[in-house]
């Protein structure tokens, strides 16, 4: 059968594209941390030192990107009992029961929640495909100061329960989504999304999200993001990521 140029031009293009897409390689939490904390200066001043981390995933339980929290230790107000700086979630905890003492809100919009004069935050991509750094700004990350929100949240629309965050999302760059379950019934988990405010299955929660572009723009920005891991010293190839 003759092929037609044009249209079997399109479709080799389009073919390569997609397996472009489809190869992006994992990056590990110790390389990602290398670019967080070789970053984080350029940004913020230091001296910084790691209090905390954790994951960000997709619907279907992949690792996107790592979240990292940077403290210093002579700008914390809250002292742990023992000594020493308060963990970030120690540190929210203590600012909401001020707030409530002072008869304020202690929704997770309020800005003493973030201690921006004491903490950083950056988000470093879990793949090859997206840009070494995601975000990076001063103050926790709203993830983590919204957690109680969430759980608010969804005992509001779902019934009272004993509630807990599994998984931390990113369905988008600016939202702050969570997969929580509850204990009882732990078959039964829903996804939250703070912006929209909406409960869900996870099928529903997938049902809505846009589906992800192909072609020659999302090839050349693949390029441009490998690209920007090759100056970080990192090595990718088809299936792993790593640094010489």
């Amino acid at each position: 059968m003759k092929k037609h140029p044009v249209i079997f031009g399109a479709w080799v293009s389009l073919l390569a594209a997609l397996a472009l897409c489809a190869a992006a390689a994992p990056v590990p939490r110790e390389t990602a941390f290398h670019v967080a904390a070789h970053q984080l200066p350029g940004y913020f001043a230091g001296p910084w030192q790691l209090a905390g981390e954790y994951a960000l995933e997709n619907l279907s339980g992949d690792t996107v990107a790592y979240a990292f929290i940077f403290s210093k230790p002579s700008r914390q107000e809250f002292q742990a009992p023992e000594g020493g700086a308060l963990a970030p979630t120690s540190f929210v905890a203590r600012a909401r029961a001020r707030l409530r003492e002072s008869g304020r809100p202690a929704t997770g919009n309020m800005a003493e929640l973030y201690g921006e004069d004491r903490f950083a935050s950056i988000f470093v991509s879990a793949v090859d495909t997206e840009p070494p750094v995601l975000r990076c700004y001063r103050g926790l990350p709203p993830h983590l100061v919204k957690e109680a929100d969430a759980l608010d949240l969804v005992t509001k629309k779902r019934g009272a329960g004993a509630w807990r965050v599994r998984r931390r999302l990113m369905l988008g760059m600016f939202d702050e989504a969570y997969c929580l379950e509850n204990a009882a019934d732990t078959n039964a988990a829903v996804v939250v999304e703070m912006r929209s405010r909406s409960v869900a299955t996870k099928t529903e929660a997938q049902a809505r999200r846009p589906r992800r572009q192909t072609g020659t723009d999302e090839t050349e920005r693949i390029q441009m993001c490998r690209a920007a891991w090759r100056g970080f010293g990192v090595v990718t190839t088809n299936t792993a990521i790593r640094t010489p």
